[in-house]
């Protein structure tokens, strides 16, 4: 690996969070019956008034693999591990063209990128959802384009080995094994909707008032929380189909994206940052500890198990939030009420695994 990366890691996404405008892509011709051996996936971005054009080439072993396969639950695409000019680090995901019917990638595709403060000890990442952000140039990192091409053997031979690998898992990583040379990081994004909404909607306005203590929202209100305020973008619309980019560029999940509100971790506790929307703050799970959940290798030297503290503990994490005057535990992809600031808050986790390159 190039010396000036050595300290950059390989990202694993457990559940959520990143997305980027493109603004142009090269397109090619692949057979359908011939998937490409080599390719090559190239961005043109804006930093800090830099503009810089990253790309890898990629080896395909077979339709839907790529050479470089982590061996981890859930999928996995190579990523573009970049160290930038003032020590900062970028990780780029590089899209799945490794079966012919991913081409030609659509211009509107749009990539998972995430950026690091200190790549060599990555205390926060930071992720842009909203794409818009990334267009009008608001956000850190502004994309201006993308290209996909053919390559060769020749040319990744002499090509840069700086890959990291990004993957996720369908169940929030929790009660997942993964190397112990990896770190787990975790984050949330909530999406408050204000009583001068959600008093609009009567099934809404005729019960959330009687609740006298923050605590998840009946099971009944799901629904019509989710129809009229959409807030899940999933798993799905941030590693999009690269020849269509859907189900990102569907209209909920593009309004969900924009309208996500990063909790950031101070004090103990989760905080709705509502002044960075759009953005998601993911942090090492030892900075962020989990109430009801344990990392140990006990019984596997080596290999480190997510586990539940006790028999009775929820399948997924949870952590204190700080709204208003009530402290909530609030757990992944789940749905809050604060009486204090009369505000609805859906939440949904997004979890990165990280390893040494």
């Amino acid at each position: 690996m190039n010396t000036r990366n050595t300290g950059l890691l390989v990202v694993l996404l457990g559940v959520v969070a990143v997305v980027v405008v493109i603004l142009g892509i090269g397109r090619i011709s692949v057979e359908e019956d011939k998937p490409p051996t080599y390719y090559e996936f190239g961005t043109t971005i804006v930093y800090e008034g830099r503009s810089l054009e990253i790309s890898r080439i990629v080896e395909c072993i077979t339709p839907n693999t790529t050479q470089r396969t982590f061996p981890a639950t859930g999928r996995s695409r190579e990523a573009m591990a970049e160290k930038l000019y003032d020590g900062s680090g970028l990780i780029i995901v590089i899209p799945n063209l490794c079966d012919a019917e991913a081409w030609p990638v659509s211009p509107s595709y749009v990539p998972l990128i995430l950026w690091t403060e200190d790549p060599d000890d990555p205390q926060v990442l930071e992720g842009y959802l909203a794409e818009d952000l990334l267009r009008s140039g608001a956000a850190r990192v502004t994309l201006k384009g993308v290209f996909a091409k053919l390559s060769s053997k020749e040319r990744f031979g002499d090509a840069s080995r700086d890959f990291t690998q990004f993957s996720f898992s369908g169940n929030h990583g929790a009660f997942r094994k993964f190397s112990t040379a990896g770190m787990r990081f975790v984050g949330l994004t909530a999406r408050p909707i204000a009583r001068d909404v959600w008093a609009q909607v009567p099934e809404l306005a005729g019960i959330l008032p009687t609740l006298d203590a923050a605590k998840i929202i009946p099971s009944n209100l799901f629904k019509s929380i989710e129809t009229h305020f959409p807030f899940r973008f999933g798993l799905d619309a941030l590693e999009p189909n690269p020849s269509d980019n859907w189900p990102r560029s569907a209209p909920d999940r593009r309004d969900a994206l924009s309208h996500a509100m990063p909790l950031r971790w101070s004090d103990g506790a989760f905080h709705i940052d509502n002044q960075s929307e759009g953005i998601g703050f993911i942090y090492p799970v030892d900075k962020v500890p989990t109430l009801n959940m344990i990392a140990s290798d006990q019984n596997s030297p080596g290999v480190t198990n997510i586990v539940p503290r006790s028999k009775g503990a929820a399948t997924g994490p949870e952590w204190p939030l700080w709204t208003g005057k009530a402290v909530i535990e609030i757990g992944a992809g789940a749905i809050y009420f604060d009486p204090a600031s009369q505000q609805i808050i859906p939440t949904q986790e997004i979890g990165f695994y990280l390893f040494q390159k």
